[in-house]
């Protein structure tokens, strides 16, 4: 599980080191100006009042915040389709995976999931 302490992060970099990881190596992971919002939101206390927490209840929290009752809905979930999404927006794999922190072939066997536009798209690329 992870979990995040405010020392952690590196506002000027807009990353954060990840210390536990499922693999036992610390990594840097990046995140958008928009994400660094919303935490600094968190910092300040507008969301949440605690210094350190693990990020599926995180998640579950805002869910609940949010109104979102769907069980299919998780932070699982959540992630698969942000890596799906990047790839199809025309991310590189190996950039993918390791903002992730795993084997371009773990990635492709089991995060990424392409949507069947995309699919048509691709098809409608081909020249014959």
């Amino acid at each position: 599980m992870l979990y995040f302490k405010w020392q952690d992060f590196n506002w000027q970099e807009n990353s954060v080191i990840v210390r536990k990881t499922k693999t036992g190596t610390a990594r840097i992971v990046y995140f958008s100006v928009q994400v660094r919002s919303y935490l600094e939101q968190y910092v300040k206390g507008k969301i949440f009042k605690c210094q350190s927490l693990p990020i599926k209840k995180l998640f579950n929290a805002t869910k609940k915040m949010a109104g979102i009752t769907e069980p299919e809905i998780t932070f699982y979930r959540m992630e698969h389709t942000l890596v799906s999404n990047l790839y199809m927006q025309g991310a590189v794999r190996s950039t993918i995976a390791e903002l992730y922190g795993v084997s371009e072939q773990v990635l492709s066997e089991a995060y990424i999931q392409i949507s069947n536009a995309f699919l048509k798209q691709a098809a409608a690329k081909v020249l014959f």
